[in-house]
């Protein structure tokens, strides 16, 4: 994995973000190691463990290169601890996963909210958790 890593932070394409997923400490470590690496995906961690990754990523030299996306287990409940650990991006597979499929509307209708659902917003509104910085965001 990590001769892979190292590949693509070599290739270094113009506007190119070179993301890894780990699911260990161990693997992080070695991650960080990495000149290169954009993103790295913390996948199915708990809360300590992805605090311990903030932790290690924010003693390491590139601190303030890498940023850290918690992934795997995510869910609009979990969704306020997760992000107080420090992570920069937190992925939402729970807002997918579970979606019925829909017929788009027809061109020029209004994409209002269905009633009784709530946004992630409305769920969430106390959330306000400060950036680790503020570019790079999908």
């Amino acid at each position: 994995m990590l001769s892979k890593a190292r590949s693509c932070a070599v290739i270094g394409l113009e506007g190119a973000l070179v993301e890894v997923e780990v699911d260990t400490l161990e693997q992080l470590r070695e991650v960080l190691k990495v000149d290169g690496i954009d993103i790295v995906l913390l996948d199915n961690m708990d809360c300590p463990k992805m605090q311990e990754a903030v932790e290690l990523r924010d003693r390491s030299a590139k601190s303030s290169k890498v940023e850290l996306e918690a992934s795997g287990g995510v869910t609009l409940e979990t969704v306020r601890s997760i992000a107080l650990t420090g992570v920069d991006r937190i992925s939402v597979g729970a807002i997918t996963h579970s979606s019925p499929a829909q017929r788009p509307p027809p061109r020029g209708a209004s994409m209002r909210a269905q009633p009784g659902k709530r946004s992630l917003s409305q769920t969430l509104p106390e959330l306000q958790v400060p950036a680790r910085s503020t570019h790079r965001y999908w």
